[in-house]
């Protein structure tokens, strides 16, 4: 516990001043760098049940698609297209019985996808959202999401009986789960009220809904990679919490949900 606590005492205000102090070009080497991290872990868990991607590939392919798709320029059609092409030649030269070959290629190609993909959207809310404050709701998501673990923790330790998803993750329970979404959207409402006073605190509430509910899948998500791969996390990097891709679960489908909800729903 006490690791855990240092732990979340050191990473939580340099993540918090990077948000908010970075310019774009740390920023992104910043989520590229943490990304590659999570590449290392995801493919540690796809070798695990047997779908070894090649490193080389996913790496490169994840680099591609997030500064690529980070200019207005380009065109994201063609750019996945390409890795696309590029994750299968790279299953063709690989030495390999054919099914692994096979596999490894979608193992990549799902990690780039996955960790790129996910992650952009920090740098495009952060960055190409003006008029929507990126950094105020990335602060905004983080602590929807760390309250929200915390209050699932406490409530669902202590009173959770229903089983949310037993076979992916037998200790998260509907309790948990309520107590999270509730935890963090009051969360976030707070802090809107306290720090954000600019911000409608009714926008605030249901894009906090939409951060807890994907932030949730987010991590259902990774349990389903670790119990296939037969591990409890991703890898040791982090005393007290386990991997990266254990600590950012949650916030790689929360940053697209919490982008495309400010993109097409959010205050104008």
């Amino acid at each position: 516990m006490l690791a855990r606590i240092v732990s979340a005492a050191v990473l939580i205000p340099a993540v918090l001043a990077l948000i908010w102090l970075a310019p774009r070009p740390l920023f992104v080497l910043a989520v590229g760098a943490m990304g590659t991290i999570c590449m290392h872990e995801y493919l540690r868990l796809t070798a695990g049940f047997g779908a070894r991607g090649a490193p080389w590939f996913a790496h490169a392919g994840f680099w591609v698609v997030l500064l690529a798709l980070g200019q207005a320029r380009l065109q994201p059609a063609a750019v996945l297209a390409l890795v696309v092409a590029a994750g299968f030649t790279a299953g063709l030269c690989r030495r390999a019985p054919m099914q692994e070959r096979v596999w490894g290629a979608i193992a990549g190609l799902a990690g780039v996808f996955y960790l790129a993909l996910c992650l952009l959207p920090a740098v495009l809310l952060r960055f190409d959202l003006p008029q929507q404050n990126g950094r105020v709701w990335l602060v905004i998501m983080l602590a929807t999401i760390w309250a929200g673990d915390t209050a699932a923790f406490a409530i669902g330790g202590r009173f959770g009986r229903l089983p949310l998803a037993p076979i992916v993750s037998p200790r998260k329970t509907v309790e948990g789960a309520a107590a999270g979404l509730i935890g963090g959207t009051a969360a976030a409402i707070a802090l809107n009220l306290l720090l954000f006073p600019r911000l409608p605190p009714g926008h605030t509430a249901a894009a906090a809904v939409v951060v807890g509910c994907f932030g949730q899948l987010g991590d259902l998500s990774e349990s389903m990679l670790k119990r296939a791969a037969g591990v409890k996390d991703s890898s040791g990097l982090i005393p007290g919490h386990g991997g990266l891709l254990d600590r950012i679960d949650s916030v790689l489908f929360a940053l697209p949900a919490l982008y495309g909800y400010l993109l097409w729903l959010g205050p104008r």
